[in-house]
């Protein structure tokens, strides 16, 4: 199923900006556990059996606080797929569904943007050439929540939160056969509590960052291949430091790192206009490290 990115700026936003996960809920066969989550259930499957990927790359936990916004930027997206049944193998078999999302590459004719300001986050887009064979977009989003709570309610005790997220993408014609396209996405949230708390502190944040390298290749009119090199990074940590001296006072402390080297090369051969034979191979090289602790100590992070 392919969703024009014009559908999107037609549908009405409390926050300044249509999100990619609710606008999916509208298809059928696709459901949200809740009103304030954008976990996506497919024909039944959980968020975790979708693979969701940007310009070819996964991108782990593809969603900001609760699940109350998803990572990409609308404005930002060329193209989006979503599959949800018979996966083709190039994507490695998955349970639920797979979301294929692709980033503007940036207009050639001349440099433009667009700005959104919305009452919980706001959103700048800009695209243009850098000469007559390389684009480029930028997009940027930032949520100011927890700036809106200090300054009304600067002795509410409730969590304070904000996000913001990047994506990029850089495209270069070398001739006719041969292009290159980078793409970049990092986005970032926290959630923390006020300096009103006098018991306890506590601070969990998670961030993502995909950085990926796309060499396109046409050797014929009827065969062309890829060459895809990416590296993935995924934070979490949580912190919760009780500052109470009774002897059931409890800390907590973690922090997971994961990382992925990738390299995937795809050919495609064009047989005729009712058969096309891909062939290809994917090395992933996965890290992954995790510390835990009961107690919580600054020299740990």
């Amino acid at each position: 199923m392919n969703i024009p990115p014009e559908f999107l700026t037609k549908l009405p936003s409390l926050s300044g900006e249509v999100d990619l996960m609710r606008t999916l809920v509208l298809l059928p066969g696709i459901q949200v556990a809740s009103e304030i989550s954008n976990g996506l259930y497919v024909r039944g499957g959980s968020p975790d059996q979708t693979l969701t990927l940007l310009d070819g790359v996964m991108v782990y936990n593809p969603a900001h606080l609760g699940n109350i916004a998803s990572t990409f930027n609308s404005n930002a997206l060329q193209d989006i797929r979503l599959i949800k049944g018979a996966f083709p193998a190039e994507y490695g078999g998955r349970l639920s569904s797979v979301l294929d999302l692709k980033l503007r590459s940036g207009t050639k004719e001349r440099s433009k943007g667009m700005l959104g300001i919305g009452s919980l986050n706001s959103y700048v887009v800009v695209e243009g050439p850098l000469n007559e064979n390389a684009t480029y977009m930028l997009a940027g989003r930032m949520m100011y929540y927890d700036k809106i709570q200090n300054l009304v309610l600067p002795e509410n005790k409730l969590p304070r939160y904000n996000f913001h997220d990047i994506n990029t993408k850089l495209n270069y014609n070398i001739n006719k056969e041969n292009s290159l396209s980078v793409s970049i996405l990092h986005g970032k949230d926290k959630l923390y509590n006020p300096s009103t708390s006098e018991d306890i502190d506590y601070n969990i944040d998670w961030q993502n960052t995909t950085v990926s390298l796309d060499w396109q290749q046409i050797h014929s009119e009827y065969f062309f291949s890829n060459t895809f090199f990416s590296f993935i990074n995924y934070k979490f940590s949580s912190i919760f430091n009780d500052k109470s001296t009774a002897l059931s006072a409890t800390d907590y402390y973690s922090k997971s790192n994961l990382s992925d080297f990738q390299i995937k090369r795809t050919t495609e051969y064009f047989a005729d206009k009712d058969h096309t034979i891909k062939a290809g191979f994917d090395l992933t090289y996965h890290i992954y490290d995790l510390i835990y602790s009961d107690y919580y100590d600054e020299s740990l992070e």
